[in-house]
């Protein structure tokens, strides 16, 4: 895996890194505010409990980042590189509630199971989390996006411009594109235009028919980001002729093409045309 990059760092911009940091910021202006003369001693009181909190509120936030350089991914936690991944190694993540710190250990205990929305990172030696509760949903995607594609050959592919931001685990579509229903669509990966070439007549789409992919790069990139097609466009681009719609769904299911349930079924229908 090369990087794409020299150094890559991402911070948090979640939700509740905002919030943080809007509330850090106004406890630190008022704990200024207390400091302003004339000076009491409840305003330097109330000043110092309000830095203390504003400090505890901003570091949170400023204090966490993930970096990305030569070929190692760093997890910085309270201002500290906490985790370490060589990206040069497989290796298998997903998001969910698992890391739970010192300080919720110590006042919940085990027994209570309060976790952080976090990143599981898998090994063939062993397994970690951090938390990433701070980060927002398209941050969390790109970062468990590296940690399992980053050895595959086609990490590096120019195609590949941040589209797991809003395409990872996306169910698709089996499509036949219309300039009636859509006049302009193009895939998001290779950026050129359906409806040109024949190349270009169908391809996959997502349920809201606003992201198009083509067949090629669907090929090339499917199992990078678990792309889901439903059976049922696979049916349709098939067509209902001549059982057409059991056969694809049967096919697809992997139980292969649907066979004739008696002997005289499809000699009947020929039969039947003939006359017509």
């Amino acid at each position: 895996m090369k990087s794409k990059a020299n150094k890559k760092v991402y911070r948090p911009l979640g939700f509740e890194s905002v919030l943080f940091l809007a509330f850090g910021l106004m406890m630190l202006s008022f704990s200024l505010i207390m400091f302003l003369p004339p000076i009491k001693i409840n305003s330097i009181a109330y000043g110092t409990l309000s830095g203390i909190f504003a400090s505890v509120f901003t570091f949170n936030v400023l204090g966490q980042k993930i970096v990305i350089h030569e070929n190692k991914m760093y997890v910085y936690l309270w201002g500290i590189n906490r985790w370490a991944f060589d990206l040069t190694y497989p290796h298998r993540a997903k998001m969910g509630f698992f890391y739970q710190d010192k300080i919720d250990y110590f006042l919940h205990g085990k027994k209570n199971n309060r976790k952080h929305f976090s990143i599981q990172v898998r090994t063939e030696k062993e397994k970690t989390c951090f938390p990433v509760d701070l980060y927002s949903t398209k941050q969390m995607r790109t970062i468990v996006f590296i940690l399992n594609n980053s050895t595959s050959s086609k990490f590096n592919d120019r195609r590949l411009q941040g589209q797991e931001k809003y395409l990872i685990n996306a169910s698709l579509e089996m499509t036949i594109y219309s300039k009636e229903k859509r006049k302009h669509a193009h895939c998001e990966f290779c950026r050129k235009n359906f409806g040109n070439d024949a190349e270009f007549k169908s391809g996959y789409v997502t349920k809201d028919h606003h992201h198009w992919i083509c067949k090629k790069c669907f090929e090339d990139f499917k199992d990078m980001f678990n792309f889901k097609v439903s059976k049922a466009s696979y049916a349709a681009m098939e067509g209902p002729a001549a059982g057409g719609l059991r056969n694809a769904v049967e096919q697809w299911s992997g139980l292969g093409p649907a066979e004739p349930r008696n002997g005289g079924d499809a000699e009947a229908c020929s039969v039947g045309l003939a006359k017509k």
